[in-house]
């Protein structure tokens, strides 16, 4: 008499494309946070706050990630956080159904203030 375990769901590649993006823009020089209250990826009852993923239709997904940075120049930035994260999909093993990666800067913060 053989067992059948349940088990849960695979991760969907654009739930974890949205895990890996939200992990390497954190962790980018220069962002200061992940703003959780713009954009939503969710799957399975799972929410990634802070990253979209919109599928293209050709098996890659299109990103966008809503980001706090600190008073840097934010073209570079955003150029800096898109490199990072894909470099974090190819590790991985998700580049291939990386598509293009939007930035929104929502705030600018100096984390140096020390009030209003």
């Amino acid at each position: 008499m053989s067992t059948v375990l349940a088990s849960a769901p695979p991760v969907a590649a654009r739930l974890r494309l949205a895990r890996v993006a939200l992990l390497a823009a954190a962790r980018t020089p220069g962002v200061l946070s992940v703003d959780p209250t713009v954009l939503l990826t969710e799957e399975h009852g799972e929410r990634v706050k802070g990253v979209r993923t919109v599928a293209q239709g050709d098996g890659r997904y299109e990103l966008a990630i809503a980001l706090v940075a600190a008073p840097l120049p934010l073209h570079p930035l955003a150029d800096r956080v898109r490199r990072a994260v894909r470099l974090a999909a190819r590790g991985a093993g998700l580049e291939e159904r990386l598509g293009p990666i939007a930035i929104a800067f929502v705030d600018v913060d100096d984390p140096r203030k020390t009030g209003t």
